[in-house]
Formats: C-alpha cells, sequence, structure tokens
C-alpha cells in the first residue's frame, strides 16, 4: 500500500477541516501516523483515509474498491477534553474517575498528556466542567 500526507482528511462538525502538518510511515511496522496542525479538544470527528488509489507501492496495482471496499475508508471519533468515561459530558463522575486514577499514567485522566495523573490534570478538568460534545 502506498500511502501519504494527503491520504488522510480530517473534518470536524464545528471547527471544519482539520490541516495535516506530519506525516511518517514505518515501512517495517506497515504503521502510518498523521499529526494534526492544532490539538482537537472539542469535535465531532470524520476521518477519511483515501483508498480510490490506493496501489502496492511497487508495481502499482491498484487496490482500490478490492481491500477498501468501495474505495475510502470512514470513520466516526466523538472527541471532549476531560471526559474520563467517554460519556460525551465533563462532569463530577470524570472528576471522581480521575481522583481514583491518581499517580497513574491512565491515558483518559491524564488531561494534560505529560504522562501522570496529577493536580494539573484535576484542575484542568475541573475547567472544563459542564462541556458537552453534543
Amino acid at each position: 500500500m502506498s500511502v501519504g500526507i494527503g491520504s488522510l482528511s480530517v473534518l470536524g462538525s464545528m471547527r471544519g477541516s482539520y490541516a495535516i502538518s506530519g506525516f511518517n510511515y514505518d515501512e517495517a511496522m506497515r504503521t502510518a501516523v498523521w499529526t494534526l496542525a492544532v490539538p482537537v479538544d472539542q469535535d465531532r470527528l470524520t476521518i477519511t483515509l483515501d483508498g480510490d488509489d490506493a496501489s502496492d507501492g511497487v508495481e502499482g496495482a491498484s487496490y482500490g474498491g478490492e481491500y477498501l471496499a468501495g474505495g475510502d475508508a470512514e470513520m466516526s471519533l466523538d472527541v471532549l477534553f476531560g471526559d474520563v468515561d467517554g460519556d460525551g459530558n465533563v462532569n463530577l463522575i470524570d472528576a471522581l474517575l480521575q481522583r481514583g486514577r491518581n499517580g497513574t499514567s491512565d491515558i483518559w485522566s491524564d488531561i494534560n498528556g505529560d504522562g501522570t495523573v496529577n493536580l494539573l490534570d484535576a484542575l484542568l478538568l475541573r475547567g472544563r466542567n459542564g462541556t458537552t460534545i453534543w
């Protein structure tokens, strides 16, 4: 498969189109990583991977519609900064769950992404109380 920076698009219902600022492909692991130009803190995203022009990258054999049925692969994703339990709301339940994970590296509770759940994360979550994805 051959992919590039332009193979992925991210469209938010609140923000519109998100610019892609970086791309890396690890051939050995067959893993592609795209980096957004800005962080997503609250949005409903539609992520589309272009499969119309998919090829093996070596012989140029087309895979569009063969391995990616119908061409493109599309996925929806809701993102809400501070929503620890994933219910679409930032509230007391999220704060209680986060408090129980203090000192861990839980990715859902580590609001600032520094690798450790601590007071800084609790303060960030507190400032988001009442926020909803809906």
